[in-house]
């Protein structure tokens, strides 16, 4: 079919006026038509969304965020439905590519998205969730809450699809009120699904996830091992539910538990980042620094294989490489491992402009006594910063590794920014005196007055 493929937005709103205008504005360009189920507002998200020409549909909140999906999707004319909440928005990157995907299909697909999930203190983590599926192929939700049109698709032999779209997520960036409701909220949704249904291990599942994100550790394991009792998932997800008990393990301090976990996820899915993450955790509060290098490398090849494949794992994403590298050397310096720390002390060096990273190689070195590789780090702190202490702390090394000639071209460079300095001409004197040019030292302290 030729014919341009149009596109619904799908969304269930309550209570929303704080967000659900920037979400509209961002898909502006690109939905056809926009589809609003509201569950109760009682503030102006209503005109908001009728203000974008929205279609709105009041629907009774039943405590099943499936049902209100399903009643949403009811409506849509599209070819094509995204299903977004009033707090994402579409990255503008994203529009292009999102509109590439609008093609005509004879079976139900679906496209995984990326979502970026700010959180309170200003950092963020990236999940993905299937957003993007035909319409009038019969796919629907499932689950009363993080909820999935997945099982419908796969009992259809449909196709799931990756894809590079973006969106943000500030749900989870919510503080104070606002932010304890959502979580009363999804608590009493959560507990729900797991009494109606107490052998659904991705009920137990997401509940663990929610005790965890809450620091309730005991609670979150405990309902894994439920999870892992009826564990029925593909591969990817096994990973995850791994990974989550792993964490749990590790923040009520049973690194030996946590260990069996991260080793079973890792030898199901080798190339992941977050197992080996978890691992390097795990070495670290053991205090070894040689296991930890194991680790941390694992982490940058398993980051390339990312950037260059894309993930295996839904929660799996990239730890930025500069973090890994200044850990590697930390755990290099610490496990006396000198070989290592001047290899990623130069791979440092070269790929990244951190002055705390430069700094921490500096004293490192120092402390090594490798006096030429402090100089190379001071010369690129340098000409970063232009600070004259980098300048004065360079001429002492000099001084230590004999090169005295040296030395005095950097007191001299001294001088030009400070040139009432008496210390400097007395240091180049001395070092004249060291390499037997005595006149030109005598001369030097003639001038200032000290003979």
């Amino acid at each position: 079919m030729n014919r341009r493929q149009t596109l619904s937005l799908c969304m269930i709103v309550r209570n929303e006026e704080h967000v659900i205008e920037d979400c509209l504005r961002s898909v502006a360009g690109i939905v056809d038509q926009i589809v609003v189920v509201d569950t109760g507002s009682t503030d102006t998200t209503i005109d908001i969304c009728k203000k974008f020409g929205a279609e709105v549909y009041r629907f009774r909140w039943v405590d099943d965020f499936s049902k209100a999906r399903n009643e949403s999707i009811k409506y849509a004319k599209g070819d094509w439905i995204l299903w977004m909440d009033a707090d994402e928005r579409l990255d503008p990157g994203s529009i292009n590519e999102l509109k590439k995907l609008l093609k005509y299909e004879k079976i139900p697909v679906a496209y995984k998205v990326s979502i970026k999930n700010f959180k309170a203190d200003g950092s963020f983590y990236f999940s993905d969730a299937h957003r993007l599926f035909n319409n009038n192929r019969g796919i629907s939700f499932y689950g009363p809450i993080h909820e999935q049109v997945s099982p419908s698709i796969i009992a259809m032999k449909g196709e799931l699809r990756n894809s590079n779209v973006l969106i943000v997520h500030l749900g989870y960036s919510y503080k104070g009120e606002r932010a304890e409701k959502k979580r009363e909220r999804n608590k009493k949704l959560l507990l729900k699904y797991v009494e109606k249904d107490p052998k659904n291990a991705y009920a137990h599942y997401t509940l663990g996830q929610f005790y965890g994100l809450n620091g309730e550790y005991e609670k979150a394991v405990r309902h894994y091992r439920v999870a892992l009792k009826y564990c029925n998932f593909d591969k990817p997800l096994t990973c995850s539910l791994y990974n989550c008990m792993a964490e749990a393990l590790i923040n009520i301090k049973d690194y030996k538990s946590a260990e069996i976990f991260v080793r079973k996820s890792l030898e199901t899915i080798p190339e992941q980042v977050y197992g080996n993450y978890l691992y390097y955790r795990i070495s670290h509060e053991s205090g070894n620094h040689q296991e930890c290098i194991t680790h941390l490398e694992n982490l940058l090849r398993a980051n390339e294989y990312i950037k260059k494949y894309g993930k295996r794992i839904s929660a799996d994403g990239v730890i930025d490489d500069e973090k890994i590298t200044f850990s590697l050397l930390s755990c290099s310096f610490n496990a006396e491992n000198y070989d290592i720390f001047n290899k990623y002390s130069s791979v440092y060096i070269s790929s990244f402009d951190d002055t705390k990273g430069l700094k921490y190689i500096y004293n490192m070195s120092v402390k090594a006594k490798d006096y030429t590789f402090a100089v190379k780090i001071l010369e690129k702190l340098y000409k970063s910063e232009k600070n004259i202490k980098y300048l004065e702390d360079m001429a002492i090394l000099y001084i230590k590794l004999q090169k005295f000639q040296e030395a005095i071209t950097v007191y001299e460079k001294l001088i030009m920014y400070n040139p009432e300095n008496v210390e400097y001409y007395k240091k180049i004197a001395g070092l004249y005196a060291k390499i037997g040019q005595k006149d030109r030292a005598i001369a030097i302290l003639s001038k200032l007055n000290i003979m």
